[in-house]
């Protein structure tokens, strides 16, 4: 099977646990036969003219990096401007992968990792007429206690229920993200 793992962090890029899940089950899948394609970003901060797009394997595992697109935009001060800008450079990214042969690259199925890459993901899964299957790692309202106050976290919320709504299959990485996931979407 052709898997193509979307995720915000992706070894080097580690900001929590994320990095480390997607980094353990892609290179599982690898070694069990599966043709596996991370597609995730370049770090925070790199200019695209120094730090191109890369497209490399690692661990039977390919890996393609976007370069930020554009990279102007600070998670820290504009969270959601920084998170569409990094979609639009995955989606770019996906849709430029390449066989060996070179011919445009099929997936069976994408993986969403998280309410981050739902743009990019739900873009790709339907321009590929391909199912979606996203792990939800954590929610908003889990994150602040079952609150979403602030336009910030509404924006999320929103983001990851229409994350939820559009795939195909939902995956938790615990029974109790199973009944939160259950309770709020």
């Amino acid at each position: 099977m052709k898997v193509l793992m979307v995720s915000w962090e992706y070894p080097p890029v580690v900001v929590g646990g994320l990095g480390r899940h997607v980094y353990q089950l892609a290179t599982a899948l690898a070694a069990a036969g599966h043709e596996v394609v991370v597609l995730s970003r370049r770090p925070t901060g790199t200019d695209p003219s120094t730090h191109p797009s890369i497209d490399e394997i690692s661990e039977y595992v390919r890996v393609v990096a976007a370069a930020q697109d554009p990279h102007e935009f600070d998670f820290g001060t504009d969270m959601m401007a920084w998170t569409l800008a990094m979609g639009h450079s995955l989606v770019r990214a996906g849709l430029a992968i390449k066989d060996r042969r070179n011919r445009p690259w099929r997936p069976d199925v994408v993986h969403a990792h998280d309410w981050l890459v739902a743009h990019p993901a739900i873009a790709l899964a339907e321009y590929f007429d391909v199912p979606l299957v996203s792990t939800i790692h954590a929610t908003e309202a889990g994150r602040h206690s079952g609150w979403v106050s602030g336009q910030i976290s509404r924006q999320v919320h929103a983001v990851e229920s229409w994350l939820v709504h559009e795939s195909d299959s939902l995956i938790t990485c615990s029974a109790s993200m199973s009944d939160e996931i259950t309770e709020l979407f």
